[in-house]
C-alpha cells in the first residue's frame, strides 16, 4: 500500500514539474513570439527585379532609419517574382523591370496600385581590361566577340529588350548562336565581369554599379520598347498603409536623385493609376523545343561513362588504402560535391574554366581553346557533381570482396592486372552498375553547376532542367513544362529499371 502511495505521489510530482516547465517555456518564448508578431505588423515585404538590388537595399535601409519599419527584400528576375506572387507569395510591393509582367499580374487581378517613376536603357559592356571597341550592335558580329551574355530572352525583361534591339538591327538570327542566356541581368553582368564572355547587354544602371566592366556602346532608346520600372502595390498586401507610405517615400525629389546616382532616369511625367479593368497584354509565351531531351541524354551518358574509369581506380585505392590524413583528404575531396550546393560547385568551376582562370588561361592564350559555355562545360559540370555517386557504390563493392579471392588467383600465377580484371572487377559488377545508374540519373537532373559554367543556350547547352527553368519565365509557367517533366521522370525510371534488370541478370548468370 505504501509503495502504491509513493508511486502515485511521484507521478503527481512529475506531472507538476512538467506542467511548470511548459508554463515557464510559454512565458519565456511567448514574449519574443509576440514581439515578432508585432514587428511583422510594422514590416514591409518588397519583391524587386534583380537590376534593382543595390538601390532598393539602400533605400530600404534609409526608410528603416526614418520610420523604424523593417523592409524585407527579395530579388530575382521579374518573371520569377511574378509567378511567385501568383502562387501566393506573402508580399506587399512588386517592382518589375518592364511592362510585360506588370501587365501579367494586372490581368490576373493582383494589382492594387501601379506607378512608373523611373526608367533606364540598355548598354553593351565588356570586361574592363578588354581591348574591344564597339560602336554599334552590328560590330558584335566581329570574330573577336565569340559569346555575348544577355538575360534569358524567353521572359526576363532585360533579355526581351536585348532581343528587341538585336532584331531592330536585323542581326538577331545571325548572332543567336553566340548568345549566352543568364537567369537574370545581374547574372549576365557576372559573366562579363569574370571574362567568361567577351561582351554583354545589360541595363545602364547595372553597368554603373560594377567597376569591373566598362560601357562601350549605349543602345538608343528607340531600338526597344520603353524600359520603365513598374512599382506595384499588390492587392494581397498585408500592410497596405505602409506600402502606400513607402511608395510616397520613393517618389520624393530627394529619393529621385538617389535613383539617378544608381544610373536610373526619373520619368518626367510618371503615371500612377488604380487598375479598373483587365490588361490586354500578356507575358511572353515560350516555344516548345525538344532538343533539351537529346542534350540531357547525351551529357548524362558522357558524364557517367567518362567518369567510370577514374572512379574505378579511385574507389579501389580508397577501399584498399590504410586510413591516414592523405586518405581522408582524398575521400573528402571526392565526396565534397555531394554535400556542397551545386551553385557553389559551379562557382568554383566557373573560376577554373573561365579564360582568366588558372586552367584555361594558357589554353585560351596559346591554343584559342575555350571551355566555358560549351557542351564540354556541361559534361564537366554534370560529371563533377555526379562523381561521388559513381565512386561510393563501386568503393563499397570493392570493400565487400574477400581479399583471399585475389590471393588465390595470385598463387595460381596471375599478375595483379590480370587478377583485377578477372577476379576483382567481375565480383564488383553490382557496384559498377549501381554507380553508373546513379551518376546518370544525377547528371540528368543537374542544374546549378551547369547554368553557372555552361549557360542556358538553346540547342547547345540547354538541358531538361534548364528548359524547365526557362519555362518559368513564360506566361504559362510550370504548366507549359509539364511534357518535359514527364519525359524526365520517364527517363529516370527507365534508367533505374534497366539498372535493376541488368543486375538481376548478372546475379542469375553467376548462380
Amino acid at each position: 500500500m505504501l509503495t502504491k502511495m509513493y508511486i502515485s505521489s511521484k507521478k503527481l510530482r512529475n506531472r507538476r514539474f512538467f506542467g511548470s516547465f511548459i508554463f515557464v517555456a510559454f512565458a519565456v518564448l511567448g514574449s519574443p513570439i509576440a514581439g515578432a508578431a508585432e514587428e511583422k505588423e510594422r514590416s514591409l515585404t518588397v519583391l524587386a527585379a534583380a537590376s534593382m538590388t543595390d538601390v532598393v537595399e539602400s533605400l530600404a535601409e534609409r526608410y528603416r532609419e526614418k520610420t523604424g519599419c523593417q523592409v524585407a527584400t527579395n530579388f530575382a528576375a521579374s518573371s520569377t517574382l511574378a509567378h511567385q506572387i501568383l502562387a501566393g507569395a506573402n508580399a506587399d510591393l512588386y517592382i518589375s523591370a518592364g511592362e510585360e509582367w506588370a501587365d501579367f499580374l494586372e490581368k490576373k487581378n493582383r494589382v492594387a496600385l501601379r506607378q512608373r517613376p523611373i526608367k533606364t536603357q540598355l548598354v553593351v559592356i565588356v570586361p574592363k581590361t578588354s581591348k574591344l571597341s564597339l560602336g554599334s550592335l552590328n560590330e558584335l558580329l566581329q570574330e573577336d566577340v565569340k559569346q555575348i551574355a544577355i538575360a534569358d530572352p524567353s521572359g526576363v525583361p532585360a533579355g526581351l529588350r536585348a532581343k528587341e534591339a538585336l532584331e531592330y538591327c536585323s542581326i538577331y538570327d545571325t548572332i543567336q548562336p553566340r548568345l549566352v542566356a543568364a537567369k537574370d541581368v545581374r547574372a549576365a553582368l557576372r559573366y562579363v565581369e569574370t571574362k567568361a564572355v567577351e561582351a554583354g547587354i545589360v541595363y545602364a544602371s547595372d553597368a554603373k554599379a560594377n567597376e569591373s566592366v566598362r560601357v562601350v556602346f549605349e543602345i538608343p532608346p528607340e531600338f526597344t520598347n520603353p524600359i520603365t520600372y513598374n512599382f506595384i502595390k499588390l492587392r494581397s498586401a498585408k500592410n497596405a498603409a505602409i506600402a502606400d507610405d513607402f511608395l510616397q517615400f520613393l517618389g520624393t525629389p530627394e529619393i529621385q536623385k538617389e535613383f539617378e546616382k544608381f544610373g536610373f532616369v526619373a520619368c518626367h511625367s510618371p503615371v500612377s493609376y488604380v487598375p479598373d479593368g483587365v490588361a490586354n497584354s500578356t507575358a511572353p509565351a515560350l516555344h516548345r523545343d525538344w532538343s533539351p531531351v537529346y542534350l540531357s541524354l547525351l551529357f548524362a551518358t558522357l558524364a557517367a561513362s567518362l567518369g567510370l574509369i577514374p572512379a574505378i581506380f579511385l574507389a579501389l585505392w580508397l577501399a584498399r588504402e590504410e586510413r591516414g590524413i592523405f586518405h581522408w583528404l582524398i575521400d573528402t575531396s571526392v565526396n565534397l560535391p555531394l554535400v556542397l550546393p551545386p551553385v557553389v560547385t559551379g562557382y568554383f568551376l566557373l573560376y577554373l574554366l573561365s579564360p582568366s582562370g588558372p586552367i584555361c588561361e594558357i589554353a585560351v592564350h596559346w591554343f584559342d581553346l575555350k571551355l566555358i559555355f560549351t557542351p564540354v562545360a556541361a559534361v564537366i559540370a554534370a560529371g563533377v557533381v555526379s562523381f561521388p555517386l559513381l565512386v561510393r557504390p563501386i568503393r563499397l563493392a570493392f570493400s565487400e570482396i574477400d581479399p583471399r579471392m585475389a590471393g588465390v588467383a595470385r598463387t595460381l600465377g596471375a599478375s595483379r592486372i590480370r587478377t583485377f580484371f578477372s577476379v576483382t572487377l567481375p565480383l564488383s559488377r553490382r557496384g559498377l552498375i549501381a554507380g553508373w545508374v546513379l551518376a546518370f540519373a544525377r547528371s540528368l537532373g543537374e542544374f546549378g553547376a551547369t547554368i553557372m559554367v555552361a549557360g542556358n543556350i538553346v540547342g547547345k547547352t540547354q538541358t531538361i532542367p534548364l528548359a524547365i527553368y526557362s519555362h518559368t519565365h513564360s506566361a504559362e509557367g510550370l504548366e507549359s513544362s509539364l511534357p518535359l517533366i514527364l519525359v524526365a521522370v520517364f527517363i529516370s525510371c527507365l534508367a533505374l529499371t534497366l539498372g535493376s534488370f541488368l543486375e538481376r541478370g548478372r546475379v542469375r548468370n553467376a548462380a
